[in-house]
């Protein structure tokens, strides 16, 4: 399974300079700059933004299903 979600993700990541992390249970984070310790920065950016609440700016996001799976953005 983990192998199929990374060709997904490789698939849309269309920029190379964009690195991504996987964690264990399907979340992706996309980090601009693929420099440094990125499993590091995308748990940053997940404490930053997160948890998600109705209401708050971690709220304003927007879900695509596909055929494959959900993409979320924001």
């Amino acid at each position: 399974m983990a192998a199929e979600l990374v060709e997904r993700i490789r698939s849309v990541a269309c920029n190379p300079a964009t690195g991504w992390v996987l964690f264990e249970h399907g979340t992706v984070v996309f980090v601009l700059e693929a420099q440094g310790d990125l499993a590091a920065r995308a748990i940053d950016v997940l404490r930053e933004f997160g948890p998600v609440h109705v209401g708050s700016p971690a709220g304003d996001f927007g879900v695509s299903g596909f055929e494959w799976g959900w993409a979320v953005t924001g």
